[in-house]
């Protein structure tokens, strides 16, 4: 909490590059996430919200940080839940260094970096809505 996080990068979904130090100056809300997980496919409707409430703000951009060992089910899951938002994806999820950089130990896990790319909110859950509001309208803010 209150650290810059590291240039991180990563690879989409659909195979491009994803930096983090390319979404310098939005508010980037990450969530670890992964199709087997129940906790996370049951968080899917409220993640759906929150994408829509700030989807038309180019300032905020929600990423996906898949933690599946297979590609396949990663894209099932993205075209069966109707995911809109991008999807971060590495072919050795034991060595995804989103997951590392960010010490993430269990999941459905959110986090929130704030414009300089410091870190705003730590291991959040979706339920904790109004508290991922209200972080979110600080950073942009700040």
């Amino acid at each position: 909490m209150g650290k810059k996080v590291a240039n991180l990068s990563t690879t989409t979904l659909s195979g491009e590059k994803w930096k983090l130090h390319d979404q310098s100056g939005k508010v980037v809300i990450l969530d670890f996430w992964a199709s087997w997980c129940r906790p996370c496919l049951q968080s899917m409707p409220m993640m759906k919200k929150l994408y829509q409430k700030y989807q038309n703000n180019p300032a905020v951009i929600l990423a996906g940080v898949s933690l599946d060992h297979s590609k396949a089910d990663l894209q099932k899951a993205v075209q069966r839940l109707g995911l809109q938002w991008v999807q971060l994806y590495d072919e050795n999820p034991a060595k995804n260094s989103f997951k590392k950089a960010f010490q993430v130990r269990s999941i459905p896990s959110l986090w929130i970096l704030d414009k300089d790319g410091i870190v705003r909110g730590v291991d959040l859950q979706i339920s904790e809505h109004d508290k991922l509001i209200t972080i979110i309208n600080q950073a942009l803010k700040g």
